[in-house]
């Protein structure tokens, strides 16, 4: 079984994908977080990220291994760096870096491998339309920019005085999101639009689960 959820930044796809892998007993591929690792090996290393040239010299060295055990996590040669990658200055990092098509090109062949051997859930900006494109659900999430600001500063705990910070932050991944040149974010013909405004995270959650039953049950 596939599920693919993509969205926009701050919609709550990973919380809502972590909840759907619960209940349906599926191995949660986090993709944003395979970006965000490889702008994390950016910035540690000090590498220019904004090279082509620098950029494909460093792939070789980036190595990121899916770990079954007690748990699923994703090691950044053979790190678990999770704490270190929620930040904002390693999110933009990983935005530049993932319309660079040999960065593309490396992680989606991992993440193709991995929906090939398990029972998955991804999300993402280009699940559906090219990761698991024979996915078994297909949903798109989507809210209000002002929303996700919001809710991104609630999950957070970021002081209000940040907020047009934020919210130009979420306008600028946005426009990089819709924009970019290979595997821009886009709502594929069979998915299922999910509308997150007025709903908190349970509604979100149930209504989700009601689809992917119902899927199974067709």
């Amino acid at each position: 079984m596939k599920v693919a959820i993509d969205g926009p930044s701050g919609v709550g796809k990973s919380t809502l994908a972590k909840a759907i892998a619960n209940e349906f007993n599926l191995i949660y591929l986090d993709t944003g977080a395979m970006y965000r690792m490889i702008g994390l090996y950016f910035l540690e290393n000090n590498l220019d990220y904004e090279c082509k040239e620098e950029v494909i010299k460093n792939l070789r060295n980036i190595h990121i291994d899916l770990v079954i055990d007690n748990g699923i996590k994703l090691l950044l040669n053979g790190r678990d760096v999770e704490s270190l990658i929620r930040t904002h200055e390693v999110a933009g990092i990983s935005s530049i870096l993932a319309q660079q098509k040999e960065v593309r090109e490396k992680l989606t062949a991992l993440q193709k491998d991995i929906a090939s051997k398990y029972n998955v859930v991804m999300d993402g900006r280009d699940i559906a339309s090219n990761i698991i494109p024979d996915a078994d659900v297909k949903l798109y999430l989507e809210a209000d920019a002002i929303v996700r600001t919001k809710r991104r500063m609630k999950e957070l705990e970021i002081p209000s005085k940040e907020f047009d910070f934020i919210y130009n932050k979420i306008l600028e991944r946005d426009k990089q999101d819709l924009n970019r040149e290979f595997d821009p974010l886009c709502i594929v013909q069979d998915a299922i639009v999910v509308n997150t405004d007025n709903m908190n995270f349970e509604q979100v959650k149930q209504k989700v689960f009601e689809i992917i039953k119902s899927k199974i049950a067709g």
